[in-house]
């Protein structure tokens, strides 16, 4: 029992410090109070306002400057760099020049590609001609002579062809 009335006295003395101070903050003369009324229309009050020149060297300010947007630069080629055209802070505009990179690499590269496309060029040429008499009489002589090896290729050996191929394997084996 002792214990409840200690803590029902405690919580009526903090419930009581609470509703004084609310009271005293928003009642009368109080800074919430000052807040509140200084807020309504019929306590505005209109001030002259003295030119800049004379307030010169009397206002301070504190504050931070940010950059408006900051974008990050990847390259879309390796290279190195040969001249920084800009500095850290200079406002630049889409397609501005914003650095130099030594292209010697990037012109070679250039120049073996338009080779390549020359060669390429011209052996498309040369099979756009038409072939020779010359060159059609030899791949003609090449088809016939294929032929024949297939032909060859195709009949079954004969008992003499077949003999000399074991009497080749029999000396092999002896040699072993």
């Amino acid at each position: 029992m002792r214990r409840i009335l200690k803590w029902g006295i405690g919580l009526l003395v903090v419930a009581g410090v609470a509703v004084g101070a609310f009271a005293l903050l928003t009642g009368p003369g109080g800074p919430l109070a000052a807040t509140i009324s200084a807020q309504t229309p019929d306590q505005v009050q209109t001030v002259a306002i003295r030119a800049a020149d004379s307030m010169l060297g009397q206002i301070s300010a504190s504050g931070s400057i940010a950059p408006v947007d900051v974008e990050h630069v990847v390259l879309g080629v390796d290279g190195t760099v040969l001249e920084v055209l800009v500095e850290p802070g200079d406002v630049v505009a889409a397609g501005d020049a914003l650095l130099r990179l030594d292209s010697s690499d990037l012109e070679l590269s250039l120049l073996m590609a338009e080779l390549d496309v020359a060669t390429a060029e011209n052996a498309l040429a040369q099979l756009q001609e038409p072939a020779s008499a010359t060159e059609i009489a030899e791949a003609r002589a090449d088809l016939l002579s294929a032929q024949e090896k297939l032909a060859d290729a195709n009949e079954p050996a004969t008992a003499l062809e077949i003999q000399a191929a074991q009497a080749s394997v029999a000396a092999a084996w002896a040699k072993y």
